[in-house]
């Protein structure tokens, strides 16, 4: 579909492709673009809207998927470490449907499958922090430095 917009001396038209409709289609199924939830859906949000929805609701729960030798360096404060799925459903298994989830990596490639995984495991609130840890460090938020090891005998973490 092609729409003349205007018109300018020496009567030649300027002709615009209307993909104006496409992208409003587009932007109207986009999460981000009305504030309703999609059903089935997690809701990736920025650092500044991560930090402010954990801080609001009561028994979050934040899941780090990223691997043990990055977890233990340096994490967000009270994170518990998923780093693959069969560690993540053993975490899902213990809690409630209903309970806000809030997920990150470093740089929010691995936290989207995690995510994707939680909702399709029933999860209704389920957060992605865009950008991961890289996003957290930016904006210098609080982060956990201290050095944890793991526990020989039977795998779990140590402070």
């Amino acid at each position: 579909m092609k729409i003349t917009v205007a018109r300018g001396k020496g009567g030649t038209g300027k002709i615009i492709l209307a993909t104006n409709l496409t992208c409003f289609i587009f932007l109207l199924n986009f999460p981000g673009f009305t504030q309703e939830k999609q059903s089935g859906d997690f809701q990736e949000v920025d650092v500044h809207e991560f930090f402010i929805q954990m801080n609001l609701v009561e028994n979050e729960v934040l899941i780090d998927v990223r691997e043990y030798k990055e977890y233990r360096k340096v994490r967000i404060p009270h994170a518990i470490l998923a780093p693959n799925s069969s560690e993540l459903f053993r975490l899902a298994d213990t809690l409630d449907f209903e309970q806000p989830l809030f997920v990150y990596c470093d740089d929010s490639n691995r936290s989207t499958t995690a995510c994707a995984l939680l909702v399709e495991r029933g999860f209704e609130k389920v957060y992605l922090l865009r950008d991961g840890l890289i996003a957290w460090k930016k904006r210098e938020l609080h982060l956990d430095r201290k050095k944890i090891r793991r526990n020989p005998l039977n795998g779990q973490h140590k402070n």
